[in-house]
């Protein structure tokens, strides 16, 4: 994904992925009906076997390319953020420098008054 896609495009691509994922969950299902009807079924006849067989394969690949859209789709994104999350801080990504900065102010201020109390001790 180049920088120029927009929010709304992402959240489409989103939207596009959770479709994606809805359809995965469908073919699976129907496959499994499809299995299950056909190893319950009372009298096969080879016509109904022929018959599963290419439902199967009509399910298999609805779900094949539901499961490789929803790849490049997550990857992407996936891609988008590896690239783009980096280069921009966040608030988890400095608070580290952040605690760091606070420690060292810490501890010079506690520098500075033993100084002050070892001059003051002195005189």
């Amino acid at each position: 994904m180049s920088s120029s896609v927009t929010l709304a495009d992402r959240l489409k691509n989103l939207d596009k992925a959770e479709e994606q994922v809805v359809l995965i969950a469908e073919e699976t299902s129907n496959l499994v009906q499809i299995l299950s009807q056909s190893a319950n079924a009372d009298n096969p006849n080879n016509g109904r076997k022929i018959s599963t067989v290419s439902e199967c394969n009509a399910s298999l690949a609805k779900f094949s390319a539901a499961v490789k859209s929803f790849e490049e789709l997550v990857s992407g994104e996936l891609n988008y953020l590896q690239k783009y999350s980096a280069s921009h801080p966040h608030e988890s990504s400095v608070y580290l420098n952040a605690m760091k900065l606070d420690l060292a102010h810490e501890k010079l201020k506690v520098k500075n008054h033993q100084l002050k109390n070892l001059t003051d001790s002195n005189l």
